[in-house]
């Protein structure tokens, strides 16, 4: 049987990763938002009555990296893609939607909540 949606919502807070990634609870809704971003990049929409989850994804995953900030200038970095640092994956390094969203998931299914497209 599935758990009741407060204390299904409680347990959300402990999936954030300090300097990755941080779930927020407004209502029935949980955002997931990248350390440094104001924006989240996903919501999850849960159903209490039927114990189903919805995701939907906030930012676009096509906007180029090279482009920040509200006017769209793009921004370069000594050393581009060849500065060993981000070649190594030491700097720059951010969890993936599909991982964020692979947390809760787990954390959902784990309590007999069903995911709807």
């Amino acid at each position: 049987m599935p758990i009741a949606l407060a204390e299904l919502l409680a347990l959300v807070p402990d999936l954030s990763r300090p300097g990755a990634y941080e779930f927020t609870v407004t209502g029935s809704t949980v955002s997931a938002t990248l350390e440094g971003d104001d924006e989240p990049i996903l919501t999850a929409d849960l159903d209490d009555k039927a114990h189903t989850f919805r995701f939907t994804e906030q930012k676009s995953s096509t906007r180029p990296s090279a482009y920040r900030g509200p006017t769209r200038t793009p921004v370069f970095e000594a050393g581009g893609i060849y500065n060993a640092a981000k070649r190594g994956g030491l700097i720059g390094h951010k969890p993936s939607k599909r991982q964020v969203q692979q947390a809760l998931t787990e954390l959902f299914t784990r309590n007999e909540w069903t995911r709807v497209r």
